[in-house]
């Protein structure tokens, strides 16, 4: 089924439908938004691993829901009370709305919890997590999803697992040292997928203890790359008083607030407008249930403060670190913006075919899923992409919903 609504998600784009009209596109990202993708995964997954159904149809979820919790219990993944309460709330959530809005550290735990209770392979865990959760799967600069990478790539169980998280976890804070690892995350990937004993896993994980806990650096570095860049690009031809160098002043070109060829004046430098407001009113605006966030000017502005003037990370300061969803999507957003601000619009599907390669290149390297046509925000981007004046197109949809001061 998932299939199907891919394909369709991907026709649109490629054929460049809608007349580029904000209502239609709003319309039809709404109704991209609405489909129960995360809990329609669940129930195909469950059939797929043993759940006969439901005599009653209206009953399925509830059935779903029982089959997975007794697994769980069976497993046991769940024991107390205290667990089996939360994990089954969890459960109805999430087959009740269809998706998950935050990818924290308690859903992803969640949601590998479920793959547990299915005894789902490596593979399928992967596949769950990129096409159903709309995430990566197995974060390796996480020491606990790097035990359940081992675990599920050995086919063992939850309780192995969280075992050997608690000796693992004990032994890597005895060793750890800060920065001390400059190794890739495809490598140390390849290095785990060959190690099947337990001592040796341990001893890997204590000897590559650098590796852990520096979260979206590349992606971080990739961010401000572009970033500059932008700013470059806008200030090549502006005196040293009309230079742009806030990002405030940056994210209202970006999101069409401001022309980003033309002069400001001071009062338009202070404009009322600010772009935490109009993406406020944004939010507001859009359906509710609409799965674009645009990134805000704090949360860009966190990106900026976290990767320090001497182009070093401070993995001390894990409080301050911005979130893997909203770096994903400032990366999204950035590299959209840089790769067509200057692009000449001769050949619109070209352009659009250099434009998928390169952030599916820049994705992959960050460590993040390659851009998804099923993922509402990917959809947004990669449709403006594919049109012939991918920035206009882009800003028609924001301005759409939100009314404007006279300037």
């Amino acid at each position: 089924m998932d299939g199907d609504n891919t394909k369709f998600a991907k026709d649109v784009i490629l054929k460049a439908q809608l007349d580029n009209n904000p209502e239609e596109l709003i319309e039809f990202l709404t109704e991209l938004s609405n489909k129960p993708l995360f809990s329609d995964g669940i129930i195909d997954a469950c059939i797929s691993h043993g759940f006969k159904g439901a005599e009653n149809t209206n009953e399925i979820k509830k059935a779903v829901k029982k089959y997975i919790v007794d697994k769980a219990k069976e497993k046991r993944i769940i024991e107390d009370a205290n667990s089996i309460k939360a994990f089954d709330e969890n459960l109805r959530l999430w087959l009740n709305t269809g998706v998950i809005w935050n990818d924290n550290e308690t859903s992803r735990i969640n949601v590998y919890k479920l793959c547990f209770a299915l005894d789902m392979t490596l593979l399928e865990v992967e596949e769950f997590f990129l096409k159903k959760y709309l995430y990566r799967p197995f974060n390796l600069r996480d020491i606990h999803e790097t035990v359940y990478f081992f675990a599920f790539n050995n086919s063992k169980d939850y309780v192995y697992a969280e075992n050997l998280y608690e000796v693992i976890s004990r032994s890597y804070v005895k060793s750890i040292k800060k920065n001390s690892n400059e190794m890739m995350t495809c490598d140390f990937r390849c290095d785990l997928e060959n190690i099947t004993d337990e001592d040796e896993f341990i001893d890997y994980c204590k000897l590559n203890s650098g590796f852990f806990n520096q979260y979206n650096n590349t992606a971080i570095l990739n961010v401000n790359y572009y970033i500059d860049d932008i700013f470059e690009k806008l200030n090549k031809k502006r005196d040293d008083i009309d230079r742009i160098v806030e990002i405030s002043e940056l994210l209202k070109i970006i999101y069409g607030l401001k022309n980003q060829n033309e002069e400001w004046t001071h009062e338009e430098r202070e404009s009322v407008l600010s772009t935490n407001e109009f993406l406020k009113n944004l939010k507001e605006k859009l359906p509710k249930k609409l799965g674009v966030r645009i990134p805000s000017e704090v949360e860009i502005g966190k990106i900026r403060k976290y990767y320090n003037s001497n182009k070093q990370f401070d993995e001390s300061k894990t409080k301050e670190r911005p979130s893997s969803d909203s770096v994903r999507k400032s990366l999204v957003l950035m590299s959209f913006y840089n790769f067509f601000m200057d692009r000449l619009n001769d050949d619109p599907k070209e352009n659009f075919e250099d434009y998928v390669f390169e952030i599916d290149s820049i994705l992959d390297v960050c460590g993040y899923i390659q851009s998804y046509a099923r993922n509402p925000f990917d959809w947004l981007f990669l449709y403006c992409a594919r049109q012939e004046y991918p920035i206009d197109t882009f800003h028609e949809i924001l301005v759409e919903f939100i009314d404007l001061p006279n300037e």
